[in-house]
């Protein structure tokens, strides 16, 4: 009886030895919390230095760090950062002038080690050359796509856009006449250089039947709209 009660015991604290070898060692938390407002993901960034902004709340010394790691995991740009009344912003050399390469940033705390997966907050933009930038303002329409059917009180459209002047960019609906339904002026920060991508409520107004959509601006010298991007849809009462 004695061996027996020995040999349970022995399971026992064997069974109790691997379940605890098994238990993962817990990942230390974040103190406080980033947010990188600024840009939004998918830029395309041609300038020199890649402009960020955002919030953040409860950080040990009001500091964090921002990095821009490339392919395989090369740190192009890195910079410590200081909050102010919640908000931050800093401006990042990067010194990149290749062809087009998307990156990531990260925001992550001051004192964590360069490989560490602790992070904030994490965008992804692309970085390329200002000599792979094409001349003058141009932009797209990436939503709806060219002869969808789209409806309701609002049309979501979506696009990207570079080169406008203070950032100013004219959304419009017109009829197959040419005759304007709507238009929404939409302001695009930073992004003279940048392609910059943007979304807008544009108003049906009630109407329904083929429309165009277009994104335009319109010259500082005689205030002639140049459009930078049309697509055909068809507008109904119910969203598409």
């Amino acid at each position: 009886m004695r061996v027996l009660t020995l040999l349970v015991l022995i399971v026992m604290l064997a069974a109790c030895t691997l379940s605890e070898s098994n238990v993962p060692t817990a990942t230390p938390g974040l103190m406080g919390s980033v947010d990188i407002v600024y840009p939004p993901d998918g830029t395309t960034v041609y300038a020199e230095a890649l402009s960020l902004r955002g919030t953040a709340q409860g950080l040990a010394g009001n500091t964090f760090t921002v990095e821009v790691v490339g392919v395989d995991d090369e740190i192009i740009a890195r910079s410590s950062v200081t909050v102010t009344d919640g908000q931050w912003a800093v401006e990042l050399p990067h010194g990149y002038g290749g062809e087009p390469m998307e990156v990531s940033i990260y925001a992550l705390p001051s004192d964590v080690d360069l490989t560490s997966d602790l992070r904030y907050d994490v965008g992804t933009v692309v970085l390329a050359g200002l000599s792979y930038r094409p001349e003058g303002t141009f932009g797209s329409i990436t939503s709806p796509a060219v002869g969808d059917s789209v409806g309701g009180e609002y049309i979501l459209v979506t696009g990207t856009a570079s080169g406008l002047f203070e950032g100013t960019l004219l959304l419009g609906l017109y009829d197959p006449d040419g005759i304007e339904i709507s238009r929404t002026v939409l302001t695009i920060e930073d992004q003279y250089y940048n392609l910059v991508p943007w979304s807008a409520e544009l108003p049906t107004n009630s109407y329904t039947g083929v429309a165009e959509i277009r994104a335009f601006y319109e010259q500082a010298s005689d205030g002639k709209p140049v459009i930078i991007a049309s697509i055909q849809v068809t507008v109904t009462q119910e969203a598409g």
